[in-house]
C-alpha cells in the first residue's frame, strides 16, 4: 500500500490537456503531476529529478512519445511508462509495448472514465517496479550477507569496504560511511567510506574519531537510537552543524543504529539517492548491517581468544624466565648463608635475598597488569590528570617532577596511568643520579606528542631498540614492555629519543582522531 505521493512526469504538446489531466489526477492526493510539453524538456529535467512515472502523448512535434521512451530505456531509466494517446493505431500500441512502455491507452470518451483508468494505470505500473525493486533489493542483501560469512577470514577492512558498497547498492546511494561505536556510545570511529564518497571528497585531513556530542544530523542516529531519514539536506534543521569545505555535497541522507542488544554498536549511513528514502531502505540496510555485525562479532571473539592464547603464552614465557633466574639466585644466597665461614657476609647476603624476593613481587604485579591489558574499552582520559596520579607515589622519592601538561585528552586503554608509573619507576630505579622529571607536550603540524625527559644516565645507543623487550636492562626490567603494549592498544607509539649520559627522553605519538584539546579547559 502507497503512503507518499506519487510523483508523475507528464508530457504533452497541448497545455490545455495537461491543466485538465494535472487537475483530475491530483483531486484525490495520491498524484503529484509535473506537466512539460516537449519530450526534450521531459529527459533535461529527468537528469536532475526523479519521478514515479511517465505519462507520455505519442504524437508531439519536436520528438515522439516512442523516441522519447527509447531514449529513456537506452539510457538505463527503468520509471513506469504510460503512452496515453489519441494515436490508436495497433501498430502504434505494439511498438510501444515492445520498445518498454508498461500500458499503452487511448483518449476520448468520458473524462472521469478515461482519469480513472489513467489513474488505476499509473498505480499498478508504479507498484509494480516498487515490487520489483524489492526483490532486488531482498536478492541484493541476501547475496551479500552470504558474501559476508565467506569474508570472515579476510581482513577488517576489506569486509567492511564491501559492506559499504553493497550498502550503497541496495538503497540506490552513491555515498556511504560505516562507523564503530565505543563502549559508552560517546565516541564514533569511521571505519569505511564508499568508493564515491573517497573520489568525490576533496578534504585532505579527514578525521577518524568523532565524539558524539560534535556531529551533526549524522549522529542522531545514536542521539534518537533509531533511523533517521532526510530527503530534503538543503532545509534548514537546527540538528545539523554543517561540514567542513571539500566534504561531499549530500542531497539525502539515512543512516541506521546497528545494535547489540541494547547497546548501539555501529552506524551505518548512506546518502544522495536520486529519489527519497523510505521504511523499504531501512529494513533493508538495517536486516543487512545486523548480519555484518554478527560476522563482525565473531571476528573480534575469534581474534580476542587468539589474543589471550599469545598474551598468555607470552606471560608463560616471560614469567618462567625471570622467576626461574631469581629463584636461582635466591638459593644460591641460601646457601651461601647457610655456609659458617660466609657469617660476615650475612648482613649483605639478607639483604641481596630481601631484593630478589621483591623481584618476584614484581612479576606477580607485572602478570595481573599484563593480563588487564585490552580487557576494557579505550576511554578519553586527561593526559595531565593521569601523569599527576602516577607521580603522587614518588612524592618523598627525592626526585623533582614536573608536569607541563594541561588542556589535552587522549583515548587510550585505561591502564594509561601505569604507562607514566612506569616511566618514573624505571628511571628512578635505573637513572643512576635521576634527580628531575619532566613531562610537556609537542604540537604541530604533523600530531601531538606526550615528551618524558629527565636528567639521568640516558639509554646507550646500543640499547635503545631493545629496551622495550622484556627482560632488557639493568635489572631485566619489564616496566618499558608494558608501557609498549598499554599504549599499542589504540596505535600510541613510543620511541627513546635521549642523549646517551644526559637523560633518558620518551616521546610518545598519538595517531590522529586519538587526541583531543578539553574546551573546558578553554584551550
Amino acid at each position: 500500500m502507497m503512503s507518499a505521493k506519487i510523483r508523475v512526469l507528464y508530457v504533452d504538446d497541448e497545455p490545455d490537456l495537461l491543466k485538465i489531466s494535472k487537475i483530475y489526477l491530483e483531486r484525490d492526493g495520491t498524484f503529484t503531476i509535473d506537466a512539460l510539453t516537449s519530450a526534450g524538456e521531459a529527459l533535461t529535467r529527468l537528469n536532475t529529478e526523479h519521478y514515479d512515472a511517465i505519462i507520455s502523448d505519442y504524437q508531439m512535434p519536436d520528438m515522439d512519445g516512442i523516441t522519447f521512451l527509447k531514449l529513456l530505456k537506452a539510457s538505463g531509466n527503468k520509471t513506469p511508462f504510460i503512452i496515453f494517446t489519441g494515436r490508436g493505431r495497433e501498430e502504434v500500441a505494439i511498438e510501444a509495448l515492445n520498445s518498454g512502455a508498461d500500458f499503452y491507452l487511448q483518449k476520448g470518451g468520458d473524462p472521469k472514465s478515461q482519469f480513472a483508468e489513467l489513474s488505476h494505470k499509473i498505480k499498478i505500473a508504479v507498484e509494480r517496479k516498487r515490487g520489483r525493486d524489492a526483490s532486488k533489493q531482498d536478492e541484493s542483501r541476501l547475496l551479500a550477507l552470504v558474501t559476508f560469512y565467506q569474508m570472515t577470514s579476510a581482513p577488517l577492512k576489506e569486509l567492511m569496504s564491501f559492506a559499504i558498497e553493497k550498502a550503497g547498492e541496495i538503497t540506490a546511494s552513491s555515498i556511504g560511511y560505516l562507523a564503530f561505536v565505543s563502549d559508552d556510545e560517546t565516541l564514533l570511529t569511521m571505519y569505511a567510506w564508499s568508493a564515491q564518497s573517497m573520489k568525490e571528497c576533496n578534504i585532505d585531513k579527514k578525521p577518524i574519531q568523532y565524539p558524539l556530542a560534535s556531529t551533526g544530523l549524522w549522529g542522531e542516529a545514536v542521539r534518537q537510537r533509531r533511523p533517521v531519514i532526510t530527503n530534503d539536506y538543503a532545509a534548514p534543521s537546527p540538528l545539523k552543524k554543517g561540514h567542513p569545505e571539500g566534504h561531499v555535497p549530500i542531497i539525502r541522507h539515512m543512516n541506521i543504529p546497528v545494535f547489540d542488544g541494547t547497546h548501539i554498536v555501529m552506524v551505518a549511513g548512506v546518502g544522495n539517492k536520486t529519489s527519497d528514502y523510505n521504511e523499504r531502505d531501512v529494513q533493508e540496510l538495517s536486516l543487512m548491517m545486523s548480519g555484518l555485525w554478527n560476522v563482525v562479532k565473531q571476528r573480534k571473539s575469534e581474534e580476542g581468544l587468539q589474543q589471550v592464547n599469545n598474551r598468555i603464552n607470552m606471560l608463560n614465557d616471560i614469567t618462567r624466565h625471570n622467576v626461574i633466574n631469581t629463584l636461582t639466585g635466591l638459593l644460591g644466597m641460601i646457601a651461601m648463608a647457610q655456609d659458617p665461614s660466609s657469617r660476615p657476609e650475612l648482613d649483605s647476603l639478607l639483604q641481596n635475598m630481601k631484593k630478589l624476593t621483591e623481584n618476584v613481587h614484581e612479576q606477580i604485579e607485572f602478570t595481573r597488569d599484563f593480563q588487564s591489558i585490552g580487557v576494557k574499552e579505550p576511554r578519553w582520559q586527561s593526559v595531565g590528570e593521569m601523569v599527576r596520579c602516577a607521580t603522587e607515589p614518588f612524592s618523598g622519592s627525592g626526585v623533582s617532577i614536573f608536569n607541563d601538561i594541561t588542556g589535552f585528552e587522549v583515548y587510550a586503554d585505561p591502564l594509561l596511568e601505569k604507562v607514566f608509573y612506569n616511566l618514573i619507576e624505571n628511571a628512578v630505579r635505573n637513572g643512576e643520579h635521576v634527580t628531575t622529571i619532566r613531562f610537556s607536550k609537542n604540537l604541530s603540524d604533523t600530531g601531538f606528542s606526550i615528551i618524558y625527559e629527565d636528567n639521568g644516565a640516558g639509554i646507550p645507543a646500543d640499547m635503545k631498540e631493545n629496551i622495550f623487550k622484556p627482560g632488557i636492562g639493568k635489572h631485566t626490567d619489564i616496566g618499558l614492555f608494558l608501557v609498549q603494549e598499554i599504549l599499542s592498544i589504540t596505535g600510541i607509539t613510543i620511541k627513546e629519543t635521549g642523549e646517551p649520559g644526559k637523560g633518558a627522553r620518551f616521546e610518545m605519538t598519538v595517531p590522529k582522531g586519538a587526541w583531543r584539546m578539553r574546551k573546558e579547559d578553554g584551550v
